[in-house]
């Protein structure tokens, strides 16, 4: 059963004028040791806010509390064998699929420690569908108590809607160091309930999760809308819970943005079926925003659902949830 609520705002924008929903879900929860703490907050305003497109920027909040480690430091970018850039004829793939590896080597990498940054403010989704299915996806804090993820992963088009989720923050394949938490809410735009479809633009949707704190114990990722230029070659991280690889592991992988369309970022960082839903990462400085949100793979690249105003309008409306 979903409720349809609208807000009571006057509509200023195409997206403030589309209502989004939510899945009723069981609501009892679990409680785990913390063993992650981070107190403080870092505002700085540096590259982060170049090129954004009508003010659509809200920003990360992460401070290093184990020595100052992070993983987009560790990892590499790929060397591939084909040009990188923007632009926007023809998308370099013309339908979606299963999320893939592209070129002949694999450069995703193992994460072994989760208590880094930014892999703390990510986690594992557990999914339990009306078909009876378990299902596997990823999902990220934008806020105190929000998670963003995608939108198949309340709503599949094959295994149908989701009738109970947990997510286990930081999770390490033993642990999730961020503790394991119930989802009592969600939202998602109505467009995608009525056509869940891949490559759909509304593969996106929010999470709650009961602990109204523990993003400002792990931190969280910011988010933006950013202008066409600011994907020029831009450098990508990706994390999340590929079920090819080391299951119920995390790995992350750093690609560019090869082309865009005005929903869609098409990029090279190599995905696995689990990853979907987890955030594609640009770095500024101490800033990392999420440009988009990994959903699918092509013939060429891989896909990701472009934070655009509709996007950033839910994400938005309930970052302080």
């Amino acid at each position: 059963m979903t409720n349809n609520r609208k807000s009571s705002k006057k509509p200023n924008t195409k997206a403030e004028t589309l209502s989004w929903r939510h899945l009723d879900l069981e609501t009892s929860t679990q409680s785990w040791s913390d063993l992650l703490d981070v107190t403080g907050k870092f505002d700085g305003i540096d590259l982060s806010q170049h090129h954004v497109r009508e003010s659509r920027f809200s920003p990360s909040f992460m401070t290093a509390t184990n020595g100052g480690a992070i993983y987009e430091d560790v990892l590499r970018p790929p060397m591939r064998d084909h040009m990188l850039e923007v632009n926007n004829k023809k998308n370099p793939t013309s339908h979606t699929t299963l999320q893939n590896v592209i070129g002949n080597k694999d450069d995703r990498i193992l994460i072994t420690d989760t208590s880094w940054i930014p892999t703390r403010s990510i986690g594992l989704l557990k999914i339990l569908s009306s078909d009876g299915t378990i299902r596997w996806g990823t999902a990220w804090l934008i806020g105190p108590r929000t998670l963003a993820t995608a939108a198949h992963n309340l709503i599949h088009p094959e295994s149908g809607k989701a009738i109970e989720l947990y997510v286990g923050l930081a999770y390490d394949g033993i642990l999730a160091r961020g503790n394991w938490h119930k989802i009592i809410d969600n939202a998602y735009f109505a467009e995608w309930e009525n056509e869940p479809i891949a490559g759909s633009s509304y593969d996106f949707a929010v999470l709650k999760i009961e602990d109204g704190n523990i993003g400002n114990r792990l931190g969280w990722l910011g988010f933006a809308d950013y202008e066409n230029q600011k994907f020029h070659n831009l450098l990508l991280n990706i994390f999340g819970y590929p079920m090819d690889l080391k299951q119920f592991h995390m790995y992350g992988a750093t690609g560019r943005a090869i082309s865009i369309d005005k929903t869609r970022i098409y990029h090279d960082c190599d995905a696995g079926g689990g990853m979907s839903g987890g955030p594609l990462i640009a770095r500024f400085g101490e800033q990392r925003i999420v440009v988009g949100i990994h959903v699918a793979g092509g013939t060429a690249t891989n896909v990701a659902t472009r934070i655009t105003d509709m996007a950033y309008t839910l994400l938005q409306a309930h970052k302080s949830w």
